[in-house]
């Protein structure tokens, strides 16, 4: 479900105190703003800090939390069949 336009979009002030090349950034729900393009900000997964650079211009108003995986994809490792002989 989307925000309301009659809302307008949702930002902190610390999507705008980056003055450092990298700026670690801990609030997921921050929409991606123009102002962001072309920046790298380290955005956090729960876990570590993951650097992502926004060089899109599709990704404006996009959540920031879409870009940082919290959560590992599940793989399945098939296991080899043993090959036996039969002893005579």
């Amino acid at each position: 479900m989307s925000r309301s336009s009659w809302k307008g979009v949702f930002f902190t002030n610390e999507s705008f105190l980056f003055k450092k090349s990298k700026f670690k950034m801990k609030n997921r729900s921050n929409l991606v703003l123009p102002i962001h393009f072309n920046k790298l900000f380290n955005i956090y997964n729960g876990k570590q800090f993951i650097p992502i650079r926004f060089n899109k211009e599709g990704v404006i108003n996009h959540k920031v939390g879409e870009f940082a995986f919290s959560k590992k994809k599940c793989v399945k490792v098939k296991k080899e069949k043993k090959n036996f002989k039969l002893k005579k």
